[in-house]
């Protein structure tokens, strides 16, 4: 009782400071909220899994993290089960809970998800995979050795340029996760082709040394020599004051740059920086909320094709379950189930199956080493 009454006086204290001394309706996000004159109801942090979050949750909401972040290690073949994907880009129990988790590195699959879920048809912005970075650098190796190199056919698969073909005159932005390997970071290089410029969204600018930063804008400069080699033909048919080339881009650090406070969220400033181009979304920036917000995006986007497979696989772990090692079964039992029956698990490599939900999919083992799941179905 005590220790409540001191804690009212102090934020009512907090309050007078705020609005008598500073004269400024600061607002106190996470710990006795206030905006203006009207107080707010205090937001306490939630512990849900590894997470300790600001964000209200529902009880779905904490049975997705609770299944994706167990406290136990996730093994075959629970490990590779899908969780999410758009038909190009999938995501893995082992990847989400090695990537999002609390100070874990954000990886080139999640990023790369994400870039997916943001293109949309006819749309002038381009979010393009890490792949594109990637060649990008190989492009400089090589070109010299090997001008004659087709690079639009090179690319043009893995990273589905075929969507943009013919579209380039109505192209605004492109959005180019590029890694940083020798420096282990991650950064954004938005093209702009409207105003004719490129911009590094380096959320350690200043930060990491001019050792580093040399080298990250060397590596936009070599992209924008590869835009122009990928994208050749599609330049040379633009005319007048529509003909530009990307080399001749002046390359630029945003005055409104958003800078990490750590060493491993700059994955998230990608993907964020991408999702809410030259906003203010990191104001109050908090890592565990970030991610957690990321998780669910990723989980229920709408162009999520697993969606209900996923939440099959989240029922069956909330009942009672065992694993079997040896025979690569998951046994789910209840006393009120009847029948019996067994639902084929797909694996990575089967981008973009869609599995309807257990009671209408049924498939037998080829071979001991699939994975299957032994469930026992009410009537």
């Amino acid at each position: 009782m005590c220790t409540l009454f001191v804690r009212v006086v102090q934020m009512h204290l907090n309050y007078l400071i705020v609005r008598v001394v500073h004269n400024s309706p600061l607002n106190f996000d996470y710990d006795g909220c206030f905006s203006g004159l009207v107080y707010k109801r205090n937001i306490r942090r939630s512990k849900v899994g590894p997470f300790a979050v600001h964000v209200k949750l529902t009880e779905e909401d904490y049975d997705i993290v609770r299944f994706l972040f167990p406290a136990y290690d996730i093994h075959e073949p629970e490990a590779s089960q899908l969780v999410a994907s758009t038909g190009s880009h999938v995501l893995t129990r082992r990847e989400v809970k090695n990537c999002l988790a609390p100070t874990k590195y954000i990886s080139n699959d999640v990023i790369n998800y994400m870039a997916d879920v943001f293109n949309e048809t006819g749309s002038g912005r381009w979010y393009l995979p890490t792949y594109m970075a990637d060649k990008a650098k190989i492009f400089m190796t090589r070109v010299a050795a090997s001008p004659e190199i087709d690079w639009y056919s090179e690319v043009a698969p893995l990273c589905r340029l075929n969507r943009f073909e013919g579209q380039l005159s109505k192209c605004q932005q492109m959005f180019l996760p590029v890694h940083d390997y020798l420096g282990k970071h991650w950064f954004l290089l938005v093209v702009n082709v409207e105003t004719k410029k490129a911009e590094m969204w380096d959320s350690l600018e200043g930060k990491a040394g001019k050792t580093f930063e040399d080298r990250r804008l060397a590596l936009s400069t070599d992209i924008l020599k590869f835009l122009d080699s990928v994208f050749g033909i599609e330049i040379s048919k633009l005319e007048g004051d529509l003909f530009f080339q990307f080399q001749d881009f002046e390359l630029i650090v945003p005055n409104n740059n958003p800078l990490q406070s750590n060493p491993y969220d700059c994955g998230v400033y990608v993907i964020r920086n991408m999702q809410y181009y030259g906003t203010s979304w990191h104001e109050n920036f908090n890592s565990s909320d970030q991610r957690v917000r990321l998780l669910f995006e990723i989980i229920r986007h709408p162009k999520n094709v697993v969606i209900g497979y996923f939440k099959e696989l989240m029922n069956i772990h909330k009942g009672p379950a065992r694993v079997n090692p040896k025979r690569n079964i998951i046994e789910v039992s209840d006393n009120t189930c009847s029948s019996e029956f067994k639902a084929y698990v797909p694996s990575k490599s089967e981008i973009g199956l869609v599995v309807p939900h257990y009671s209408c999919y049924e498939k037998k083992a080829s071979s001991s080493s699939t994975p299957v799941i032994k469930v026992i179905q009410p009537s």
